[in-house]
């Protein structure tokens, strides 16, 4: 983690964010009939907000990963420490997968 994001960093996290909106909403947020439709969605950035497909996933956690696909460095987050604070935010802790104290 650090405070400025490399290219290996902002590859890693646009990536995940693209595996979480895959996972949630049960298609790739970069589609089309063939490859070349697929690379100008993604170019054009033509992707549907999270929370539009999956209503009931909390607007934080969409805003989360929308930011992750976020076409202008701008609108990412600035470090991956910032990535991850704002993801604690918007999942909060659940304590039956929280490790117990000793």
């Amino acid at each position: 983690f650090g405070n400025q994001l490399s290219l290996e960093s902002l590859r890693g996290l646009q990536n995940l964010s693209l595996v979480f909106y895959w996972a949630l909403a049960g298609k790739r947020p970069f589609d089309g009939e063939n490859a070349l439709m697929v690379m100008s969605a993604h170019l054009q950035h033509q992707v549907e907000d999270i929370h539009e497909l999956v209503p009931e996933l909390s607007q934080e956690l969409a805003d989360w990963i929308m930011s992750l696909i976020a076409h202008s460095l701008k609108d990412r987050p600035r470090s991956t420490l910032k990535a991850l604070e704002t993801f604690s935010k918007a999942v909060p802790p659940d304590p039956y997968l929280t490790p117990a104290k000793r």
